[in-house]
């Protein structure tokens, strides 16, 4: 039991700390004066899908890079993913 005690906890200690999308590739810019901060964004859109139609149109018009995930940043800030629908949309995009 010692045993399997001691290898749980150093698999715990041993483990990662996860920084999620946001964090990693968003918040050094959505910071509040470069971009709009994480609560607005929040605030100003209200679904998954109101977010992404909002990062579809900054993609497309070169205001933001494409291909960093924004579905999977969408699912860290809501807690679900866009409807199928707003993920079609992207799909056919390419650069989501």
């Amino acid at each position: 039991m010692r045993t399997v005690v001691a290898l749980v906890f150093a698999l715990i200690l041993g483990a990662p700390a996860y920084a999620g999308l946001w964090e990693t590739k968003c918040a050094s810019c959505h910071n509040g004066t470069v971009a709009p901060s994480k609560k607005s964004l929040l605030e100003k859109y209200k679904t998954p899908d109101a977010f992404m139609s909002a990062v579809r149109k900054a993609v497309l018009s070169g205001k933001m890079p494409h291909g960093l995930g924004y579905r999977f940043v969408a699912k860290e800030l809501y807690g679900r993913f866009p409807t199928l629908q707003c993920r079609q949309r992207c799909k056919n995009c390419g650069r989501f």
